[in-house]
């Protein structure tokens, strides 16, 4: 039509309509190609293209819209525009958590690789669609998918969902199972904001390909591994090296005290000295470190007054009776 005049498109990330001088600069070849590519002969037409201007895949379809007598005039001409863009990307995630919606809907909490915390909606009913997405969206699962995000959006809509192809599933025993709830409860719990973390990504990736890998009877130290590891990638780790026979850990402060701090979350001397030890425990080490039932419980609830301490809203981990009982031993 050529009517519409000038090409405008709508960028989702500020929710503005920006004409084609705004994106792309004059001189682009692009826009040439793109002002050719819509001709009043030809039907409208969809195009996908990767923009170097907004560092995104996105697609271009048909848009009708017309401007009203109380639209503003300087955005009316951006109202009439052939083309809307939309963005869908491919993300890299680790489920976290999901929670019934409705009788048809359930609310999936992912970790991503590209935008940290995310929510989207999956179908919570009996076809078999939905019974395979429940399948692959359990808890500390990894999965590829195609995601529409927008900054104005609280929960976002996902397609083609698959499993991730390096990553075999670690829920084939019961004690792998309770540790892949616990964790996935833990950093649900911790991890709130959308905020994009590579690091921490890679790590908790390098944990569900982990725990895939070790055997369910070699298995009972991997929580306690993981929330230590867990701290240094949120800048929470304790500085070990104040560390000196004697001393007490101030759980506020991170560090070892000669003396106990005025207030009273600290460790004395004793569990000070176990956590000090305890300190290089690792995913491959873990097994070296040998621990009756008591002292297993003793050492996860102080690991978790220390996560409770630098993180206010953590609460309970309900996940976390079930590991009691299990490592009983």
């Amino acid at each position: 039509d050529r009517r519409m005049g000038r090409l405008a498109f709508c960028d989702c990330k500020v929710n503005t309509f920006f004409t084609h001088s705004q994106i792309f600069p004059p001189e682009s070849s692009f826009l040439s190609f793109f002002q050719n590519f819509h001709s009043p002969k030809s039907p409208p037409h969809s195009l996908r293209l990767q923009s170097p201007f907004l560092h995104s895949t996105h697609i271009l379809q048909p848009y009708h819209k017309t401007a009203t007598k109380t639209t503003p005039p300087q955005i009316q001409s951006s109202l009439q525009i052939p083309y809307l863009c939309t963005m869908f990307e491919p993300l890299d995630c680790i489920a976290l958590r999901t929670v019934r919606y409705n009788d048809s809907k359930s609310i999936l909490s992912v970790y991503t690789l590209q935008h940290g915390r995310v929510a989207a909606m999956l179908p919570a009913g009996a076809s078999r669609e939905a019974r395979r997405l429940r399948a692959v969206c359990q808890p500390l699962q990894r999965f590829m998918c195609i995601a529409d995000i927008r900054p104005n959006r609280d929960i976002h809509r996902i397609k083609d969902i698959k499993p991730h192809p390096l990553t075999s599933p670690a829920t084939h025993s019961p004690v792998k199972s309770a540790l892949a709830l616990f964790i996935a409860d833990f950093l649900s719990a911790i991890l709130r904001e959308p905020q994009q973390d590579p690091h921490l990504f890679n790590f908790i990736a390098y944990t569900v390909e982990t725990l895939a890998s070790t055997p369910a009877v070699k298995a009972s130290n991997f929580h306690i591994a993981f929330l230590f590891r867990l701290q240094h990638f949120l800048g929470i780790e304790p500085d070990w090296a104040t560390f000196s026979p004697g001393a007490v850990f101030d759980l506020t402060d991170g560090i070892f005290r000669q003396s106990p701090p005025l207030h009273n979350r600290f460790l004395p001397s004793s569990e000070a000295e176990a956590a000090h030890r305890l300190s290089r425990i690792t995913f491959r080490t873990a097994t070296l470190f040998t621990m009756s039932r008591a002292d297993r419980n003793r050492v996860i609830d102080r690991l978790i007054q220390y996560y409770s301490i630098h993180f206010p809203g953590l609460g309970a981990v309900s996940s976390l009776d079930v590991l009691r009982s299990l490592f009983s031993f």
